[in-house]
């Protein structure tokens, strides 16, 4: 959901005057003018962008970008700024709303992340319905349970070639940088820095967060109620900085704590597995193109990571066309 930008040297009100007009000041055009608003967490940008949201003549682009501003609000005020705009979804900003809400909305709006994804294209409306799932995992409402998937969607290592994951203690300033990636987009789960988790498997490098529960109980916090277990964030290719990649999600299970990580954007399952009683993780990659098979296999206690065996297959899936007849 993020757009960056460099900032443009204009005052708040030339850059609403841009967006209103269409007119560019300065080379300052509208895409760029909104881009610099959606950064400026105001309450009176947050009254213009839901202004904006509200007239459907209003191209499918700009809209997503409005409620990205109201989004970027974070917390309460983004609670708030995105249940108005609810009100005025329409099929082609319901899905982007609903994520919006997935991510920071207050129990209160599940019912208004249900009807979204209803609404939402039909492109769009898994992304919808995940929205709902996150809602529920944050705050532990009933409903919307992740279905775990089978082993058969599961992808084996088996003989293949492989890589070494490098799986190991995050620094404090590793783990302080991902956590600001959240400024940029805001997700309300309460993460701490302690005992983050460094993953680097060439060329990616990642940092996991545990919630602060898992940090403290290990991933037996999810053994009684389904909740967040912790969040991936993918270092930038060309930055200093993190971005929000994945939400790993834990439920009871007769096995023990299922967990599965799903793409931020789309809530696609990436990697799924169960937590044995004594901590014992064993994580797989989903079975489709473009995600290498991994053996992961680690003891997690009270937010410290024991591995056993981490390994990424060298090629990935590929995708084969259907054979003819």
């Amino acid at each position: 959901m993020a757009t960056t930008t460099d900032e443009p040297d204009l005052t708040r009100a030339q850059l609403m005057k841009v967006v209103r007009t269409g007119a560019a000041v300065n080379g300052v055009g509208k895409m760029r003018a909104l881009a610099a608003l959606q950064r400026l967490q105001r309450k009176d940008v947050g009254n213009f962008l839901l202004e904006m949201l509200a007239d459907k003549e209003e191209a499918p682009r700009y809209r997503h970008m409005a409620v990205v501003g109201l989004y970027k609000l974070g917390g309460a005020r983004a609670n708030e700024a995105l249940g108005a705009a609810a009100e005025h979804a329409d099929a082609l900003s319901a899905a982007t709303i609903a994520t919006a809400l997935g991510r920071v909305g207050n129990a209160d709006r599940l019912p208004v992340v249900e009807r979204l994804a209803t609404l939402a294209a039909p492109h769009a409306r898994r992304r919808a319905q995940f929205a709902a799932t996150l809602l529920a995992y944050r705050h532990g409402l009933d409903g919307h349970d992740v279905r775990p998937p089978t082993a058969k969607a599961l992808q084996d290592l088996g003989r293949r070639r492989s890589q070494p994951i490098v799986v190991d203690k995050a620094r404090a300033d590793l783990a302080a940088r991902a956590l600001e990636a959240l400024a940029e987009e805001p997700l309300e789960v309460d993460l701490t820095a302690e005992n983050g988790v460094r993953i680097a498997c060439e060329p990616n490098a990642f940092v996991w967060l545990w919630t602060k529960d898992a940090a403290a109980k290990g991933l037996s916090a999810l053994a009684d109620q389904k909740g967040v277990a912790g969040v991936l964030f993918r270092r930038r290719r060309f930055a200093n900085a993190y971005a929000l990649s994945a939400i790993g999600l834990g439920a009871p299970s007769r096995a023990g704590v299922h967990l599965t990580i799903h793409r931020a954007e789309s809530g696609q399952v990436l990697y799924a597995g169960t937590v044995a009683a004594d901590g014992t993780l064993e994580l797989k990659a989903r079975n489709f193109p473009g995600l290498p098979a991994i053996a992961g296999r680690a003891r997690v206690a009270a937010g410290r990571v024991e591995v056993m065996t981490a390994k990424s297959a060298r090629r990935v899936l590929e995708a084969r066309a259907p054979k003819p007849g």
